[in-house]
């Protein structure tokens, strides 16, 4: 009897959980980990790049991370001043290339750990850094490795000129590509969110100032101590007082908003808080609008004089979330409602509240993403989709995902959303449940995907706490990059490298900040190391806030040491480690097995995530509405060509979760290994010239149904060529006739 081919293809649906594994479409998914689909295939994830990749390691960490400027080594390279602030072991300070990490919060002086030339202490009482022995007049910087609470870009001049910011929980940072980040100083330029909740998350704008050729970066944390401001390109200028904000004779005032927005002429303050008779008071359904014209004028929130400002409160007791855009009409979320604020023409009174949906809002500031005709949110009971007339679920193929959202710790305002442009995809970066141990339950450990052009899911192993958009102003050639050819991830004609090119940023929870890049198939550096103890073959790491779930694939790099086996490439630089175990927020083990490993840690060291993609079809039974088993001949995987990859492959009958690979091997019916070579096979010369080929496994099986599963064995992930190589799953062929009935 023939069997019967049917070819799976194109790949297009994506992750599917409303339905059992039997009953969803062949194109769609029981699990779709660290892969996504596009165009027609399934994908590995997006990767992410240092923000000046043309700096080598160990020298890279320094220019993608969040740092202040503090002054200057003297002609001896000593160094000594009071920092702003100090939280926490585990900042560090840079003199060139040379590292300083501080290990102990003692009260009093304490060393620190330097990778040389130079020493230094931080004394804990007096925030004071004493440095002697560095490089002579050299910048000095302080890295206070916060969470990074948001990217905004400021738009310089009418020509289109951008800036980008970045915020933590204190300081406000600005980027250069040849300099790095770097604090900007002036004016109002200290925050107060609270470092260890950290979710005193920021909102910006651009808008006009007295003059409309003036261009301001407004900026709100919604605490009432820091009020509001601006960013006139020089210096920050504080809003939010007595002063600068009045809303009548009586002395009241605008405190703060959690939401500032320009619309139609105006700026918008939304769900403010107002100093009234002396008392601050929150209204968090109300929406304060300037003047026409200039916002910071001394009178432009005046309700008392007719033709300034005012301001109109909804009816309902929600409070404002977040808003958008669609067109120019402005979409207002409530935490279960959505509302348009529509243009009423009359200067006295000259907005309106009309309600949209009386049920479904958002929970999330940040997690908004405009598109032309819809904007998206997280909301409480579903991803909605709001088109100015209506808004639904748009999540119905995976409905539990948004109850594996945590809602303790501040979760739900922690969920951060971007749109690529590039690669026709949203991301949205949250704190799952299903994801969470028991140390990593604060900051965000997933990415929801989102293909909006095919409305497909899946999702990422990740931790981020903030995105953002930016625009390079420049092009770069390879004469721009010093470091070797074959150490430079880009890509010769990577978008990201081309002036006006919308790049997406992403910042995490130790100050890191990274370039998503679509390209390329590992991740930034994301974590530093503030201290290695070696006993046995256990080591232990000292990694501030990791965010690491036992079970976690990490890569080491740039470790440095006082004897070079611990800095010896191979030993623990430059090597993947599974992640053993848990003890804190701040510690875990890996087991080094029978590598020896000497030498004391001076610092410098830094560890980036590894992506390990896991992907679970559908249960296939071709004769299902025939009621007949199907039997399995062999299947064929069209996959794009690699120069090192392959990944594992576990084929599982009926709905049991064995393995037919190693059960095959168990009872002497050896059926092969299950590797699925993404490489060229050596016995197919033409393969090594083609962009994809067809690679094929012979199971000979039968049953009610059959899945399988592509992932990576332990040894597959712990190789650098194979777990760093790209993957894509272009269709999928089954061999198969239709045998006894079912339940027979």
């Amino acid at each position: 009897m023939a069997f019967d081919k049917f070819l799976i293809a194109p790949l297009k649906s994506g992750l599917q959980t409303n339905f059992k594994p039997w009953l969803i479409l062949d194109e769609s998914f029981q699990n779709m980990r660290n892969l996504y689909t596009w165009r027609g295939s399934i994908k590995k994830r997006f990767g992410s790049n240092v923000m000046n990749s043309s700096k080598a390691a160990p020298f890279d960490q320094l220019f993608t991370r969040l740092r202040a400027n503090i002054g200057t080594t003297d002609g001896a390279g000593a160094f000594n001043v009071i920092v702003p602030d100090f939280t926490t072991v585990g900042q560090i300070f840079s003199v060139d290339d040379n590292i300083f990490t501080i290990v102990d919060d003692y009260p009093g002086p304490q060393a620190m750990l330097s990778t040389g030339p130079g020493a230094g202490t931080f004394d804990t009482t007096t925030r004071t850094v004493d440095i002697i022995g560095a490089a002579a007049l050299t910048d000095v910087f302080w890295y206070p490795s916060w969470p990074v609470m948001h990217f905004a870009t400021y738009l310089v001049s009418s020509s289109g000129t951008t800036q980008l910011f970045a915020f933590d929980t204190q300081f406000a940072y600005t980027f250069s590509y040849a300099a790095g980040w770097n604090r900007v100083v002036g004016g109002a330029d200290l925050w107060t969110g609270d470092v260890n909740d950290a979710a005193d998350f920021y909102w910006t704008t651009n808008y006009r100032g007295i003059g409309s050729q003036n261009y301001l970066l407004f900026i709100t944390n919604n605490i009432v101590f820091d009020g509001f401001r601006y960013w006139d390109g020089a210096t920050f200028v504080q809003l939010g007082t007595a002063g600068t904000t009045p809303i009548n004779a009586a002395g009241d005032f605008i405190e703060t908003a959690k939401i500032v927005v320009p619309f139609k002429g105006r700026l918008l303050l939304l769900n403010v808080s107002e100093n009234i008779g002396g008392l601050s008071t929150r209204f968090s359904n109300r929406i304060r609008f300037s003047q026409i014209g200039s916002p910071v004028d001394v009178d432009s929130w005046r309700q008392d004089i007719i033709g300034k400002g005012n301001f109109i409160t909804a009816t309902t007791k929600e409070s404002i979330i977040s808003v958008e855009f669609i067109k120019d009409r402005l979409i207002i979320f409530f935490d279960s409602s959505t509302w348009e604020l529509v243009d009423t023409g009359n200067s006295i009174f000259p907005f309106q509240l009309l309600q949209l949906n009386s049920e479904l809002g958002v929970e999330s500031s940040n997690s908004v993403i405009p598109f032309d005709k819809v904007a998206l949110g997280f909301g409480q009971t579903g991803i909605h989709a709001c088109n100015s007339v209506n808004v639904e679920r748009i999540d119905q193929s995976i409905p539990s995902t948004i109850f594996d959202v945590r809602s303790d710790n501040f979760s739900p305002l922690r969920v951060a959303g971007v749109r690529d442009y590039y690669s026709e995809l949203v991301y949205w970066s949250y704190t799952s449940v299903d994801a969470s141990q028991k140390f990593s339950e604060t900051f965000p450990n997933r990415v929801l995907v989102y293909d909006y052009i095919n409305g497909t899911w899946a999702y990422n192993d990740d931790s981020i706490t903030a995105f953002g958009l930016f625009s390079l102003e420049e092009s770069f050639t390879w004469q721009d990059f010093n470091n070797a050819w074959q150490e430079n991830q880009d890509f010769w004609d990577n978008p990201d490298l081309k002036s006006k090119f919308k790049n997406i940023v992403g910042g995490n929870q130790r100050g890191f900040t990274f370039l998503i890049d679509p390209q390329i198939s590992s991740n930034s550096i994301s974590l530093d190391i503030t201290g290695i103890a070696v006993a046995n073959n256990i080591v232990q790491f000292e990694v501030n806030d990791h965010n690491l779930a036992i079970g976690s694939y990490i890569y080491i790099n740039s470790i440095q040491a006082d004897a070079p086996n611990m800095a010896d490439d191979g030993v623990l630089n430059k090597v993947i480690f599974k992640v053993d175990d848990v003890q804190s927020e701040f510690l875990f083990t890996i087991d080094v097995g029978a590598l020896v490993i000497t030498g004391v840690y001076t610092g410098g060291g830094v560890i980036s995530r590894v992506s390990v993609i896991d992907l679970i079809s559908k249960q296939y039974n071709f004769y299902n509405k025939a009621a007949s088993q199907i039997a399995l001949s062999r299947i064929d995987f069209l996959v794009d060509r690699q120069e090192d990859g392959q990944v594992s492959l576990t084929v599982y009958n009926s709905s049991s979760d064995i393995d037919m690979f190693e059960d095959s091997q168990n009872t002497g019916s050896n059926i092969g290994t299950g590797i699925l070579e993404t490489s060229p096979y050596a016995l197919k010369p033409m393969e090594a010239t083609q962009e994809r080929f067809w690679h094929s496994f012979y199971l000979n099986s039968y049953g009610e149904n059959f899945s399988y599963r592509i992932s990576m064995f332990d040894d597959q992930i712990r190789d650098p060529n194979i777990v760093f190589s790209d993957f894509q799953l272009n269709a999928v062929i089954f061999n198969v006739m239709k045998i006894s009935n079912l339940g027979s």
